[in-house]
């Protein structure tokens, strides 16, 4: 009953979690149950839906697609906030056995290139130990404020304000849109 955008949305999503929990060498549990429960509880599927999520796993757990591909075809189909949305999913997977292997945390940072995310997506930030990564947080944070116009101390208001109005200006299909600059003479 959805759309054909959004039930390939799932399937991406499902495909390249289903690879993170496979990154360090097993498909454990834990990792599907996460998958299963994002789908279950967050977006409320049920019966058919989740049996349609249940053999998504099974399919991607054999597939031998590249996750090239399929972030080169998420990316191409949908925008930041999705992608965005891709990655804390797949870091939630690769928590869901309790520690985030160095495997996974290489997969997390080719995602996170792949999908053009750099700064925003705080890849990063399993590396170096928790001090490390809150610095790389403070830093995400601090660059993120600047790119809006705002200043660490800035509330939410100004904040929601410029967002929007800068989000348009730079979009992918905006800016891919715009002639080519000339070549010098």
């Amino acid at each position: 009953s959805q759309t054909e955008a959004h039930n390939r949305f799932v399937e991406l999503l499902v495909a390249l979690m289903t690879r993170m929990a496979q990154v360090d060498g097993n498909l454990d549990r834990r990792e599907v149950s996460v998958i299963r429960e994002f789908f279950h509880h967050r977006l409320g599927y049920r019966d058919e839906r989740l049996l349609w999520i249940r053999d998504l796993i099974k399919d991607a757990a054999s597939s031998q697609e590249s996750v090239e591909s399929l972030c080169n075809e998420f990316s191409s189909r949908f925008g930041m906030r999705e992608g965005l949305m891709l990655l804390e999913l797949l870091r939630e997977v690769a928590r869901a056995d309790g520690e985030v292997s160095e495997p996974e945390q290489r997969f997390l940072e080719q995602v996170v290139k792949l999908l053009g995310l750099g700064a925003f997506a705080g890849a990063g930030a399993y590396a170096g130990g928790a001090g490390q990564a809150r610095a790389d947080h403070e830093s995400q944070v601090d660059r993120a404020l600047a790119t809006l116009g705002q200043g660490r101390n800035a509330s939410a208001a100004p904040i929601k304000t410029a967002w929007p109005n800068l989000s348009p200006e730079n979009h992918p299909h905006r800016v891919h849109q715009l002639s080519p600059i000339p070549n010098p003479p």
